[in-house]
């Protein structure tokens, strides 16, 4: 039932943002930032390892 209420939820978020409070959208928008640079991070990371990988030529 969790993840039920929850899909729900931001599935109005999707759909209306504008009706939540502004502290809500400001904590809703920082958790998207978040993830965002999560993702950003891992990706950099990656590309990291690539490099060293070339660098050496052990390819």
């Amino acid at each position: 039932m969790d993840q039920s209420v929850r899909e729900q939820f931001l599935r109005d978020i999707d759909r209306n943002p504008s009706k939540f409070p502004q502290g809500i959208r400001t904590l809703l928008e920082a958790r998207g930032m978040g993830s965002d640079f999560e993702a950003a991070k891992r990706q950099e990371n990656r590309y990291k390892r690539a490099r060293e990988l070339f660098n050496k030529r052990t390819w």
